[in-house]
């Protein structure tokens, strides 16, 4: 794929996230961001199928400096992201501390710049509706429920991204370049060193990760309003 396409899709995901932001309505956020993993994923889908296997689109990774609360939950939904858009993430964090410091995005550079776009936007998303204080909280009661929100919302937008990729891709399953790809990119992740791992001793706030969960449908359902909005049109 060329640079010129390349860019032309980096600019319709853009275009697309941006009005998810900043619309009012949920129902219009939905579709606008079902449509962008709609087209990374057809991206990545006919990737596979023009590109010689011996493109020069290879593996490489760029540092992402994280600032601010919540690194650990922020750098799941990070995880989450790539994971469903053929990336990677490693996580550097302060010694003897959960607070992520760095995060290191491993894939090919087109499959980042997307990545990149999409999990900005949707922890974007996340951060705005962050739960506030209640009546009689204990001390430390908002922070749990935040941290708790926020891995309910990545874990919830794991399972919607992948849904979406799933429904673009073919119902024989991934083709042996994809499975090529992901054998490349996870003995990339080894050469980095052992990936840190997402399990931590956080106290869940119950009412946090349904909230974070609920949230996350928010922000990434629309799958099946945008197939009606395709039928409509005759596409």
């Amino acid at each position: 794929m060329s640079d010129t396409q390349q860019s032309q899709i980096v600019e319709k995901v853009r275009a697309l996230l941006r009005k998810a932001e900043s619309t009012e309505f949920s129902d219009e956020a939905e579709a606008l961001v079902a449509k962008a993993q709609e087209l990374i994923a057809r991206h990545a889908l006919e990737a596979d199928v023009y590109e010689h296997p011996s493109s020069t689109s290879t593996l490489s990774h760029v540092d992402l400096e994280m600032t601010g609360s919540y690194t650990h939950e922020r750098a799941m939904l990070w995880g989450a992201v790539a994971h469903a858009n053929r990336c990677r993430v490693v996580t550097l964090r302060k010694y003897g501390s959960r607070t992520v410091v760095q995060l290191t995005l491993v894939g090919r550079p087109a499959d980042r710049d997307l990545t990149k776009l999409l999990a900005a936007s949707l922890e974007q998303q996340a951060l705005r509706r962050l739960p506030g204080t209640e009546a009689g909280d204990p001390k430390g009661a908002l922070v749990r429920r935040r941290r708790s929100y926020l891995i309910g919302f990545a874990g919830e937008v794991s399972r919607r991204l992948t849904a979406v990729t799933d429904s673009v891709e073919n119902p024989a399953g991934p083709s042996s370049r994809a499975l090529q790809r992901m054998d490349e990119l996870d003995a990339y992740v080894q050469t980095l060193g052992e990936m840190s791992s997402y399990r931590s001793k956080t106290h869940i706030d119950p009412e946090g990760l349904q909230q974070g969960s609920a949230a996350a449908n928010v922000a990434d359902l629309g799958q099946a309003r945008l197939r009606r909005q395709q039928r409509q049109l005759g596409a």
